[in-house]
């Protein structure tokens, strides 16, 4: 057998989750009717009715998957024979410079119809 040395530390059981009293509960009841019978009041018919979700508008600058593939290819091949800027290309689509800028370093390298002839200028 094992016994307890002297000086030995004790592992406390852990703490209970305090409860909520009897008028806690009351309070918390009388507080969710209250606000039932304010959205039930709100609708008018005495049941409550669901909100109809509104279509959100589309931000400006999205597109579908590739759109902007598309997009940015186009404006580089209209531009004139010394190339279009990051920062062009961002303002013609209303996009924010840094996607651009990441597209450009990413899936635009892979793109044939695309050359880069300068600091973040390029041609078609």
């Amino acid at each position: 057998m094992t016994e307890a040395k002297p000086g030995a530390t004790t592992i406390a059981a852990p703490r209970r989750k305090p409860k909520i009293s009897v008028a806690g509960r009351a309070r918390i009841a009388a507080a969710q009717k209250a606000r039932w019978a304010k959205v039930k009041r709100a609708a008018g018919s005495g049941t409550a009715v669901k909100p109809v979700a509104q279509p959100k508008p589309a931000k400006p600058g999205l597109q579908k998957r590739g759109g902007l593939k598309e997009s940015v290819v186009a404006l580089v091949k209209a531009s004139s024979q010394h190339g279009i800027t990051v920062a062009e290309v961002a303002a013609k689509l209303g996009a924010k410079p840094r996607r651009i800028f990441d597209w450009f370093k990413s899936t635009g390298k892979g793109v044939k119809e695309i050359k880069k002839v300068g600091r973040a200028r390029y041609v078609a």
